[in-house]
């Protein structure tokens, strides 16, 4: 059939068809791409929330880590590791000292790299890919140190946390840039013809380098929120003991540690959370004895057990 031959009607039906399914197919595009806007929208602002939590809690472990600080028996070897190091310094006293020195320094340090578990990291010299000054032979681009024992390691790709000792461990490591600490007592410097690389004044007191790490990479503001947040305290209505245990703060309610239940039949044993005067903080309601609120907090509890 030739198009001459078609009717100027059925052409003129399907032509008003046709603009109709693309009216509603091009209303349908607007919709989706206003969907698709809105979802932008809202990405980008879960996003940067999301961002800001981690930034958020990034300090929080690292206060975490910082708060946990350097186990005993790892002080104390390296303790008795730097006061060889000093007796080394000051000279030997008598002959063949030296080297006898030398040894048990040596099996020191092993000793304590191998024992530790490496929380205090400095990056000594920072992944730097642009950089064309590789300061070493092997092109490793980046360098950290254990502020702990010293332990130093060159990473094995130019990318941050390339690693395989002092990698990035969020959960028990502060890895802590060393243009941060230029103007502490940590950094003795730079590196006599490098550039980019720090040296680190070794075995200062542990205290100091915890102290140091904490002012500069937590920061006040959330130390000061950290320490404005007050130690619930717990009241047992049976025995009259108030305690801060810390087990105590995750619930509202919980069994008082110098009262068996069997001896108090009611349920009085279960303690309370009570203000600095020792004032209950959630009173029962009025009419309601502190035995009766027991009762029925006891039977939620039971029957969410169940659930």
């Amino acid at each position: 059939m030739k198009i001459t031959e078609i009717k100027p009607e059925v052409i003129s039906y399907k032509v008003a068809e046709i603009r109709k399914e693309v009216a509603a197919a091009e209303t349908s595009i607007e919709g989706i791409k206003s969907q698709m806007e809105e979802l932008d929208r809202r990405w980008k602002k879960e996003a940067a929330a999301m961002w800001k939590l981690r930034d958020k809690l990034n300090v929080l472990v690292q206060a975490e880590v910082l708060n946990r600080g350097i186990p005993p028996e790892i002080v104390a070897l390296r303790n008795e590791l730097a006061e060889k190091i000093k007796l080394a310094k000051k000279g030997p006293v008598f002959l063949g000292e030296e080297e006898q020195l030398k040894m048990e320094i040596s099996l020191l340090e092993k000793a304590l790299q191998l024992k530790c578990d490496h929380s205090l990291v400095m990056e000594t010299i920072q992944p730097d890919s642009g950089n064309p000054l590789i300061c070493e032979d092997n092109g490793s681009p980046g360098y950290r140190v254990c502020l702990v024992c010293n332990l130093g390691e060159w990473s094995y790709a130019d990318e941050p946390g390339a690693y395989k000792i002092l990698s990035n461990d969020s959960a028990r490591r502060v890895v802590a840039p060393g243009d941060l600490f230029k103007n502490t007592r940590i950094i003795a410097g730079k590196k006599a013809g490098y550039e980019r690389e720090y040296k680190i004044t070794p075995w200062l007191p542990p205290e100091e380098i915890i102290d140091c790490l904490a002012a500069v990479l937590v920061g006040s503001e959330v130390t000061k929120q950290l320490a404005d947040q007050k130690e619930k305290r717990w009241k047992c209505p049976a025995c009259g003991w108030i305690g801060t245990n810390p087990d105590y703060n995750q619930l509202n309610l919980e069994i008082c540690p110098y009262c068996e239940p069997e001896d108090f039949k009611d349920g009085p044993y279960y303690v309370f959370e009570v203000d600095e005067k020792g004032l209950l903080v959630n009173p029962p309601a009025k009419g309601q004895s502190i035995i009766s609120m027991v009762c029925d907090r006891s039977r939620e509890k039971q029957k969410s057990k169940k659930e």
